[in-house]
């Protein structure tokens, strides 16, 4: 194995270790989400800071390995934090959240809502970072469309419901945002995946 994707493998696996550390420490891991103050105390601790281990010793690998100059370092550190800050504040909420209450007791008419929201969340997803947008329309800030479905979803279920139609969602944007459309694929594919990013984290 190369030295690139060994140190980037143990940076990796060190963030794991120390979010998971951290928050069971000093948040209780399970019960991470029961009010405001557990919340950001996860995100800060989980996605905030235990982040800045896999970016530091990744972009530091890729110098040893003569794959990134200094000039590069910044946009590439703040890429890769970024991208793992996201992620946790986007997939861990889904699993813990799901993995402490793994039941779902709708009745028929959530069922139908909850299907009525997905279709939605679907149409509304694709439509705009998918490229079903007029390009005339393109410039104006369309995005924030989908705040209100979100809102609906938190409001009419609860938080693992909302973290599943976020997780949704964002599966869409990446998806589009890849394929080179919607309102986030301006530049390089780094600068347009930066761009996604933070506004994905913001939805959190």
């Amino acid at each position: 194995m190369s030295w690139p994707p060994l140190g980037i493998a143990i940076g990796n696996t060190l963030e794991g270790v120390a979010g998971a550390y951290l928050v069971e420490r000093f948040n209780g891991a399970r019960r991470a989400f029961d009010n405001p103050a557990d919340v950001w105390r996860f995100f800060a601790l989980a996605g905030l800071i235990a982040t800045t281990i896999a970016a530091t010793v990744g972009v530091l690998s890729l110098y040893l390995a003569g794959s990134a100059a200094p000039a590069q370092w910044g946009a590439i550190w703040l890429t890769w934090w970024l991208d793992d800050a996201v992620g946790i504040m986007i997939v861990a909420p889904l699993i813990l959240l799901w993995a402490n209450e793994p039941r779902v007791r709708w009745s028929r008419q959530q069922v139908a809502e909850a299907i009525l929201l997905i279709l939605a969340i679907a149409v509304v997803g694709r439509a705009l970072f998918g490229g079903w947008v007029p390009r005339h329309l393109a410039n104006y800030p369309l995005d924030f469309l989908c705040i209100p479905m979100l809102v609906w979803v938190a409001f009419r279920f609860g938080q693992r419901e909302a973290v599943t139609a976020v997780v949704i969602l964002s599966g869409i944007a990446l998806t589009g945002t890849l394929a080179g459309v919607g309102p986030f694929s301006a530049g390089s594919p780094s600068d347009s995946l930066l761009l996604l990013q933070a506004f994905l984290g913001s939805r959190r």
